[in-house]
């Protein structure tokens, strides 16, 4: 029995690597697009378009989490009957899709009356079309995830993001405006949710099964609370900077912010997709868990870590070099949030920990803290400093809050105080002298922003791989065994049993 055990979390493990792997190659190409997309944007759009397109979101972002309560979450926790709950879960999540969409309708106007910006009326009603076709992903994307089948899952992702880059470019280009945000979302839902519902092949029926809901919603009610804080946050510099300045100011926010969590995206996102699944599926396996949030905490401080800190010191000569002073005031977002972010996401595999547990109050009431702590920290930043100022509040808020956080939660898995801060510590020192060893050569070297970027391209990341494999060889190392069980031939499971 402890055999077999052990050769199925063996094989669960190697799955996730090769999870993580296909999604990064994804992701890699996805980033590139990503920014692409976001150059020609800046080109073709002004702050005023990004600022309205921000505000717009601030609605919609909210009204989404009717949409999605939480059941696909608590969904997962039954993943040995998931295809029996699917029926009752899909039309919970229909309805819930439907309620989310006349939110946004009904709240459009008064956020439009509020932030002074009648366009954000229009530009919500597109937005609550797709709603509804979003909800009909919950239950197959459930199942995919379950079954591991995250080769499907990153293509999809490629595939619809190529879909969704190509139409907002072409819209923006049309002469659209701020509308070439929102009109390729209800297009690309419709794509990932037939090739979603072709690949799992959930069984509904017509039976609405209502009683079984109130399983979904009594559990949900804490996930709901939790991403209803993570909306709050997300949406909240967004928010502030509306009520006090107009939408050129939150145009430049919106601008700098989504190019700082480019890196997070990139990264984060990809192994947060994997992680939950793989911790659900290791059940019980406390020492395991721990060890996986562990190691990946450490991958993404590896990773992560250095990526955003080479956004954070390109960003005032790529910026300058592409766009003259058009969008110098984004610089110090940039640098601002690229520093902080990894903090957070550092602290990420810790929640997916206590979620994968099933300690959806704990989880609900750490955001809620977290909420109020944010609050108090941009409000007065953005008063007094304007949209520099909610990005240094912001970047303030991820240190003081997932630092001790990460530490907390840790230490109550098992781990050690070193375990739980070494990823923290590691990645700042290696990226800390990494930036400070570039920054010097380019000063004395480069005359010019793109020579300036070249050398720092060229000196920060080799300096870095050297600098951590002397402070940190144990997690250089255990990342370069991951990469080498790319190699090794993946084991069958259910993932193949269901495409078969």
């Amino acid at each position: 029995m402890t055999r077999t055990r052990s050769g199925a979390s063996a094989a669960t493990g190697q799955r996730a690597v090769r999870g993580v792997a296909v999604l990064f190659a994804v992701s890699t190409w996805a980033k590139f697009q990503g920014m692409f997309v976001q150059l020609a944007l800046a080109y073709l759009l002004s702050q005023e378009d990004f600022g309205k397109v921000g505000l717009c979101y601030t609605i919609s972002t909210f009204a989404n989490r009717i949409v999605n309560p939480g059941t696909s979450t608590v969904l997962m926790q039954r993943t040995h009957r998931l295809r029996l709950w699917a029926t009752p879960v899909f039309w919970l999540s229909l309805t819930s899709g439907l309620c989310g969409a006349a939110l946004m309708l009904l709240a459009a106007p008064i956020a439009a009356d509020i932030y002074d910006v009648p366009e954000v009326v229009s530009l919500v009603a597109v937005l609550a079309l797709a709603a509804p076709i979003g909800s009909l992903q919950q239950v197959p994307g459930a199942m995919l995830n379950a079954d591991l089948r995250f080769g499907f899952l990153a293509r999809t992702t490629l595939l619809v993001g190529l879909l969704s880059g190509l139409l907002t470019v072409t819209f923006a280009a049309l002469g659209f405006g701020p509308y070439c945000f929102v009109l390729p979302l209800p297009i690309a839902n419709a794509v990932q949710t037939a090739l979603y519902w072709f690949a799992a092949r959930p069984q509904i029926r017509l039976r609405l099964h209502v009683r079984k809901w109130r399983f979904f919603l009594d559990r949900s009610i804490w996930v709901f609370i939790y991403l209803l804080c993570v909306t709050a946050i997300g949406q909240g510099d967004y928010i502030v900077l509306g009520t006090l300045f107009d939408a050129a100011v939150v145009g430049t926010y919106f601008f700098g912010f989504n190019l700082a969590m480019q890196s997070a995206a990139f990264v984060g996102h990809n192994v947060q997709s994997v992680l939950y699944p793989t911790l659900v599926s290791l059940g019980q396996e406390a020492s395991r868990q721990r060890r996986a949030v562990l190691e990946a905490s450490h991958l993404l401080g590896l990773v992560l870590g250095h990526l955003c800190t080479l956004q954070a010191v390109l960003a005032a000569p790529m910026l300058r070099l592409l766009f003259g002073e058009r969008w110098v005031g984004a610089v110090p977002i940039v640098q601002l949030l690229s520093l902080g972010v990894g903090f957070e996401w550092i602290a990420v595999p810790a929640v997916q920990l206590l979620l994968a547990r099933g300690r959806f109050r704990t989880v609900a009431a750490m955001y809620g803290g977290a909420t109020l702590v944010f609050f108090a920290l941009v409000y007065p930043g953005a008063y007094f400093g304007r949209e520099v100022g909610a990005a240094f509040s912001v970047t303030c808020y991820y240190v003081v809050v997932w630092l001790p956080l990460y530490g907390s939660i840790m230490r109550r898995a098992g781990a050690s105080l070193r375990q739980a801060l070494w990823p923290y510590f590691s990645t700042v020192l290696g990226n800390g002298l990494a930036a400070l060893c570039g920054l010097t050569v380019s000063h004395f070297v480069a005359r010019s922003d793109l020579e300036r970027a070249l050398v720092l391209v060229l000196v920060l990341p080799p300096t870095y791989l050297l600098i951590m494999r002397l402070i940190a060889p144990r997690a250089c190392e255990a990342a370069w065994q991951r990469l080498r069980q790319l190699r090794r031939p993946l084991p069958p499971g259910k993932g193949d049993q269901a495409a078969a």
